[in-house]
């Protein structure tokens, strides 16, 4: 990926407006492709310091300030079981709207948008839907390897949301 190519992406990505078509930001967490719904997404930040504040939940890294807003930021890494790693000049922080709420998550890379038509994103296979709760909404088949497709409304618990509704404010 060309650096800035997905810098900001409201600027840069307009949605086609087909509805036939599937619209996903790709990122990549632990060298596994991912995307979110491009609907979902704000913008791709530069990965920035988080500051950790006491008493958020344990996948909440912290907070960043953003242009004057204060954002909660989730790592990836952690949130998929992973283990931590240090960000390098790649990291990024993909800013979304999840649960109504704008929120952070801290990936290793950012990467293309993907147009498919829907009807060639795939069901997750039940042996993965098992290992990956709720949250993966399906998979997309590229030449290159299969993309997951993360539902971030879905890939919190209803405790976790209650922990974010209640100490994290808008």
């Amino acid at each position: 990926m060309k650096e800035g190519i997905m810098e900001t992406v409201s600027e840069t990505i307009q949605p086609s407006g087909d509805k036939d078509i599937g619209e996903f930001a790709c990122f990549v967490v632990n060298e596994e492709r991912y995307a979110v719904d491009i609907m979902k997404v704000r913008e791709v930040a530069r990965y920035q310091t988080v500051s950790r504040l006491p008493r958020f939940p344990s996948f909440v890294e912290g907070v960043i300030n953003l242009r004057g807003n204060i954002i909660p930021v989730v790592d990836m890494r952690k949130r998929l079981g992973l283990a931590p790693a240090d960000p390098t000049k790649r990291t990024r922080i993909i800013i979304m709207s999840v649960m109504e709420k704008i929120l952070g998550a801290i990936v290793d890379e950012a990467r293309e948008v993907v147009r498919v038509p829907r009807s060639e994103v795939k069901l997750p296979p039940k042996f993965v839907k098992a290992i990956e709760s709720d949250y993966l909404s399906g998979v997309i088949e590229r030449e290159n390897g299969l993309i997951f497709i993360l539902d971030f409304d879905r890939i919190f618990t209803s405790e976790e949301k209650a922990g974010l509704s209640a100490e994290v404010p808008e």
